[in-house]
């Protein structure tokens, strides 16, 4: 009865390790629990932008600013704004706003994850947008265009979604010219799946702790 009963764990976490957990375990990144009246930059200066980023959990990200007041925010008030001439532009803000942003957004995950989703704001001219997934290792796992209109016209924002796992950082480019680089990204959603490693160890876990139960209820 034992060995069956083992047997059936060892069955059951071999489906649970290959089970979309997606639904269980998505996060959500909006910006919106930052205080931010203007912009609160991830950086201590101008001269150290390139090296400055802000984390939100397992979501690091680099190259722009949370700002709020960006126009078509999808959850407001808050984006995650970049501007390769800088400043950003938006009502009320003060001039330089940070200048020398590189004009891409850098998204990075501590440990691979799945059903990666954001959205793209245009704060300039109408233009394509290219959001690149890479693995581990630097290794293209995908590719989403977007084309979007101008900021103040219908269509200016667009929606990125990556159904796929193993996902470790992502790249998003403006096809806007140099210098009238403008956009944002809001909602940022994915899931943090665990390994088909983790899940067969915590099997071994569950059937060693139910083998060592019975023992002990024997005794």
């Amino acid at each position: 009865m034992k060995v069956r009963l083992l047997i059936a764990l060892a069955v059951f976490v071999t489906r649970l390790s290959g089970a979309p957990l997606a639904s269980a375990s998505q996060i959500t990144v909006d910006f919106d629990e930052m205080s931010a009246t203007c912009c609160v930059r991830n950086f201590s200066s101008i001269s150290n932008v390139l090296d400055s980023r802000l984390t939100f959990g397992m979501l690091t990200i680099d190259g722009g600013m949370v700002v709020d007041s960006f126009k078509n925010a999808t959850s407001a008030p808050n984006v995650y704004a970049t501007s390769d001439p800088a400043p950003i532009a938006f009502a009320g803000a003060p001039t330089p706003l940070g200048g020398g942003l590189p004009g891409h957004i850098d998204m990075a995950f501590s440990s691979a994850v799945s059903d990666v989703a954001f959205d793209i704001i245009n704060g300039g001219l109408a233009s394509t947008f290219a959001a690149y997934a890479f693995d581990s290792h630097g290794r293209p796992l995908g590719v989403d265009n977007v084309n979007l209109n101008c900021s103040v016209c219908s269509g200016s924002v667009g929606h990125v979604w990556f159904d796929f796992g193993g996902i470790s950082s992502i790249v998003v480019r403006s096809g806007q010219f140099a210098s009238v680089v403008n956009f944002a990204l809001d909602t940022i959603k994915f899931a943090a799946v665990p390994e088909p490693g983790t899940m067969m160890l915590m099997g071994s876990a569950i059937a060693l702790g139910w083998s060592q139960r019975k023992r002990f209820l024997k005794g």
